[in-house]
């Protein structure tokens, strides 16, 4: 005897795959997260000529916001002339060596300095801290956070990592991988030789 679904029995069944179908998207993602901070001076001297798009904003958060519209990978932001610099040139990540303290471990920058954030992250930032202890499951000296993400984030689930740690050291990052929930140690104000911990 053939059995047919009834009309509510679809939708719940049509229902079930579009939800599990959103929080796959959700769970991929790509969101922006903090990068570190820059002076001023390096701000206006090398960040802003060219290579992007310049405007004024009333906070970090509506440079982020004009800045992922427009479809650009870094949001750099100076509050203290309000200018907002979108980019997508790999030549303007600032290598480590430029990185400055910033105010607390959740990433914000002094006035006087530019906040950086990466737009196009596979995963969230949690805080800075003095280390994120643990066995890795791979590490590696990188020229900036772009390329860190991505080298811990695949290719395929093989290689996919659950926390990662980004360390800027002299001229370059530091980048570890995590394949298990590594916890930081020791909360830090973001800058040089702190550990940002960015997690699944």
């Amino acid at each position: 005897m053939t059995r047919y679904l009834t009309l509510p029995t679809l939708l719940c069944v049509l229902l079930s795959y579009l939800t599990l179908d959103l929080l796959h998207i959700q769970a991929h993602a790509l969101v922006p997260v903090p990068a570190g901070c820059v002076s001023g001076v390096y701000f206006h001297d090398y960040i802003i000529n060219g290579g992007g798009s310049l405007t004024r904003q009333p906070d970090r958060k509506n440079c982020k916001e004009q800045c992922h519209v427009t479809g650009f990978k870094y949001a750099y932001f100076r509050k203290e002339s309000r200018k907002c610099f979108c980019t997508s040139s790999d030549r303007k990540a600032p290598p480590s060596s430029q990185q400055v303290d910033g105010i607390d471990s959740e990433g914000r920058c002094k006035d006087k300095h530019a906040s950086i954030d990466c737009m196009t992250s596979p995963y969230h930032f949690d805080r800075c801290y003095n280390t994120v202890p643990g066995a890795t499951s791979r590490k590696k000296e990188v020229n900036n956070i772009e390329q860190c993400l991505d080298y811990c984030h695949g290719p395929g689930a093989d290689y996919d990592s659950w926390v990662v740690s980004l360390i800027p050291s002299g001229g370059k990052y530091m980048c570890k991988c995590f394949a298990s929930n590594a916890v930081g140690s020791g909360l830090r104000n973001c800058g040089p030789k702190d550990a940002y911990r960015y997690y699944k």
